[in-house]
């Protein structure tokens, strides 16, 4: 699928600017995403692939154990299927796992350039998905999207980069925790000595 090949390519290579060689990182998202784990291991990152949060991450809590088991969560379209409460709880849960966070997801057209995108992306779903799916994305594009579930979060953590591929339907955005962010900004300056 090109498509994802184009998203897939654009997430590695923010993941690995973030990253050292050999980071740990969980991706998070739909079957579809082999060719964003294949990209990421072709930056030279340890991935692993899930459909679905740990079991044990749902009841992590607010507090953050020093040694997350992963460097960086990848949240790859797994926003957009989950409602409301459960995005905000999923805030904590990634919170608990790595000190980095990369969603990525639909996001609303938020210029007029990406208006005819996020029409044909909406009929393509109106086309191509059942019913359900179709309801739940209605509801996450009302709720207001990706920039939503960011505003949602803004109090656990910060978002440090945040860009915008497929003509403006689709989101990125790196998500760092307090000890997060510290550690990054860190791991940047080391690469730079």
């Amino acid at each position: 699928m090109p498509v994802w090949f184009r998203v897939s390519s654009r997430v590695a290579r923010l993941a690995a600017t973030c990253l050292r060689t050999g980071a740990r990182v969980l991706v998070i998202g739909p079957d579809s995403c082999h060719a964003l784990i294949t990209a990421l291991k072709k930056r030279g990152l340890d991935v692993t692939g899930m459909t679905s949060l740990p079991w044990r991450a749902h009841h992590a809590g607010a507090s953050q154990s020093p040694d997350a088991p992963w460097d960086m969560l990848i949240l790859f379209m797994a926003l957009s299927g989950t409602e409301g409460a459960n995005r905000n709880a999923m805030a904590e849960a990634a919170r608990g796992l790595a000190p980095l966070a990369l969603l990525v997801d639909w996001k609303r057209a938020e210029r007029n350039l990406e208006v005819p995108a996020d029409v044909v992306r909406r009929f393509f779903f109106f086309v191509t998905q059942p019913r359900a799916w179709r309801c739940a994305m209605a509801g996450y594009d009302k709720a207001g999207g990706l920039n939503a579930v960011l505003y949602a979060w803004r109090r656990r953590g910060r978002v440090v980069a945040q860009q915008a591929c497929l003509a403006g339907c689709v989101g990125l955005a790196l998500v760092a925790w307090e000890q997060g962010l510290a550690e990054t900004k860190g791991e940047r300056s080391g690469l730079a000595a």
